[in-house]
């Protein structure tokens, strides 16, 4: 009681030397720095790191470093505090039964590859959380089960336990679920993707610069030490210029003695301006980093103190545009066009039913007419859909969704699996490619007037198909969108993985400073984060183009985004993840079993929040970084290629299709 009257009340009378507060926002920071109070402000807890967390930290350290009276704050908390299941472990013989992990269904597909499974098996460890130890006795079980199955409906017993921490189904001694999951370390201390963001925030020293200083020949960056009494010594400066994400020119030097709380000005060895001009098609990137020069006590050498990277506005100068056609685009209503246009001599189309087929020289493209989907798509005698690629507006919960507005969105998860129909469409006749746009609305709707979606089609005859999805809100109101962007299945042998974005671990709309830009190549499965409850993983912001390939089938899948979009991939269904569950469910990534597929989910979505992680006035995630129900709209890409064609690399032909995209976009 003392240790609370302390901290939380007479704090600015002059009974403490600090104001401290938990899980305050950063608005609330602001607002304290702004009313002149003179003590120090401590949170003794912030950014509730349960799950995929961490959301809106970069947001506090920007409050904290521009006023001096704020001092930080204690995340809550380290580690996961779980325990490494082993059948044969002493804990085994000390628990009632054995857990009950959530068992998921049957994978439609089969199971994964052989390598996938071995892959996974390694990568996902079981740890045990609040649920999974010692049930009621046996004689107290009827008891229990009677309980549960009344009180479940009519919610008693919810003011000491809720519905969401205690699994009620299997009458467990009650328990917080997995509240103590809430650590920026696994519970086998490997950090959590949550942890790199940590560390960047919290990097002692400060790399700063503007445009103007980097365009001059002798570039500059300032370095300041942010330490109160340390000098930095015997560190290394690294530079690299990444040219469209690779490393083009590096250089290193020692750096003079910095004292503590002093600046000084470092410049790399070679112009810059130059040579992004040269070479750079889609971005031009400086990457700064400080490392420790020589072992010491508590670093080794060459660990990475601090890093920064500054976008750089240069490019290429494009080729001169080719001269097309003026004419008119030619309206072709969809109901009679059934036969091919003998304008575009390699490119033609045929209806069917409800099926829309296009095909060129080596490829074909299947769209169904009736709900606006790409159902099939061949390319290099490969098929390269297992499923469709359609509309998505969901995402599986985060432990932050669940405490905070799960329900309230709840309208999405029943546009997002109800299927669409489509209400119009037209066909267009554009110069070297033909357009196909619908009108969609959703077949389950919990409104009256629905959102309407408008999905375009153009497709190239080289086998680009660009994607322009758009959002109509109708005139009923519904809540903010957990995401907007669509998905799709490719077959299990995709498992190759490359991308130009932010990486290479996980990273969200809110949680990225602690994500490099550069060109990233990594596997499917290593991209499903084991958070030790299953829930939204894996994604990457900020993603200029991304590749799936298959080696087996000698096939690559090339997504380019116009500019940019966020995506993840995985060996497994959302649904694995608990995107049907509006309930948490004791559950264990563990359990999963990689699929026979590779899904990937395309477009943005909303932050995962981490002020804190339940019912409060606290925002989940910061306003900024939500999708409101408003029109928006995403484009994108898809490419296939060869994979044994050196001519055809990935990574080229992102930059060599840059004006065939341009013309695509703007036919």
């Amino acid at each position: 009681g003392m240790f609370k009257w302390v901290l939380h009340w007479g704090l600015l009378d002059g009974n403490s030397d600090v104001f401290a507060l938990m899980y305050p926002t950063p608005h609330e920071l602001e607002k304290y720095a702004a009313s002149g109070h003179p003590k120090p402000f401590i949170m003794i807890e912030y950014a509730h790191a349960m799950g995929n967390s961490l959301g809106g930290f970069g947001e506090y350290w920007d409050v904290i470093n521009r006023h001096p009276v704020l001092q930080g704050g204690f995340v809550w908390d380290w580690v996961d505090q779980g325990i490494e299941w082993q059948a044969q472990s002493a804990l085994h013989s000390t628990l009632n039964a054995t857990p009950q992990f959530h068992s998921p269904q049957t994978p439609p597909f089969g199971a994964a590859t052989a390598a996938t499974k071995a892959v996974w098996e390694s990568h996902a460890t079981p740890f045990l959380y609040g649920g999974d130890f010692a049930r009621f006795p046996a004689d107290e079980q009827t008891a229990c089960s009677q309980i549960t199955s009344s009180s479940r409906v009519q919610g008693k017993f919810s003011a000491h336990w809720s519905f969401e921490s205690f699994p009620w189904h299997s009458c467990e001694v009650p328990s917080d679920g997995n509240f103590c999951i809430n650590g920026l370390m696994r519970p086998d201390r490997q950090p959590s993707p949550a942890a790199w963001e940590l560390k960047k925030l919290y990097q002692p020293v400060r790399l700063s610069t503007t445009v103007a200083e980097l365009a001059g020949a002798v570039p500059k960056v300032r370095m300041s030490n942010e330490h109160l009494f340390q000098p930095l010594s015997g560190m290394v400066v690294v530079w690299s210029l990444l040219v469209d994400g690779e490393p083009a020119v590096s250089s290193n030097a020692t750096i003079p003695l910095l004292p503590a709380q002093q600046t000084t000005e470092l410049s790399p060895s070679v112009a810059l301006q130059p040579l992004c001009e040269a070479f750079a098609v889609l971005s031009c990137i400086l990457d700064v980093s400080l490392r420790s020069g020589v072992d010491g006590l508590m670093l080794a050498a060459s660990h990475e103190v601090a890093w920064e990277q500054f976008q750089l506005p240069w490019r290429r100068a494009k080729d001169e545009p080719t001269t097309t056609s003026s004419a008119a685009p030619s309206m072709v209503p969809l109901a009679v066009a059934s036969t091919s246009m003998p304008a575009l001599a390699q490119l033609s189309y045929h209806i069917a039913g409800d099926e829309l087929q296009v095909r060129g020289s080596n490829f074909s493209a299947v769209f169904n007419t009736s709900d606006g989907n790409l159902h099939s798509w061949e390319a290099h005698g490969a098929s390269l859909l297992l499923k469709p690629l359609q509309l998505s507006t969901w995402r599986a919960p985060t432990d932050n969704d669940y405490g905070k507005d799960v329900f309230r969105l709840a309208a999405w998860l029943n546009v997002s699996r109800g299927g669409m129909q489509v209400e119009s469409s037209r066909l267009e006749e554009l110069p070297g490619c033909i357009r196909w746009c619908c009108t969609t609305i959703p077949l389950y709707s919990l409104v009256s007037h629905p959102p309407v979606f408008e999905r375009c089609y153009t497709i190239g005859m080289t086998g680009t198909i660009h994607v322009r999805v758009e959002l109509l809100p109708g005139e009923s109101p519904m809540p903010s969108l957990p995401r907007f962007g669509v998905q799709l299945a490719l077959p299990a042998t995709f498992t190759e993985l490359g991308w130009l974005g932010r990486g290479p671990h996980e990273n969200y709309w809110d949680r990225k400073r602690g994500a490099r830009m550069a060109l990233h190549r990594s596997t499917v499965i290593e991209q499903t984060v084991p958070y030790v409850r299953p829930q939204e993983n894996g994604n990457k912001e900020e993603t200029i183009f991304a590749y799936v390939s298959s080696h087996n089938a000698n096939v690559g899948v090339l997504l380019m985004g116009m500019p940019n979009f966020s995506f993840s991939s995985h060996h497994f269904h959302d649904d694995d993840f608990g995107a049907s569950n509006l309930f948490k469910v004791q559950s264990h990534t563990s359990d999963l079993q990689p699929r026979k597929g590779t899904w990937l989910q395309l477009g943005r979505q909303k932050g995962v929040g981490g002020i804190d992680s339940w019912l409060s006035s606290a925002p989940a995630p910061l306003p900024e970084y939500t999708l409101p129900y408003a029109p928006m709209q995403i484009q994108f890409a898809l490419h296939s290629y060869q994979v044994e064609d050196h001519s055809e690399r990935p990574e080229t032909l992102a930059k060599a299709l840059q004006p065939l995209l341009e013309k695509l976009s703007s036919a």
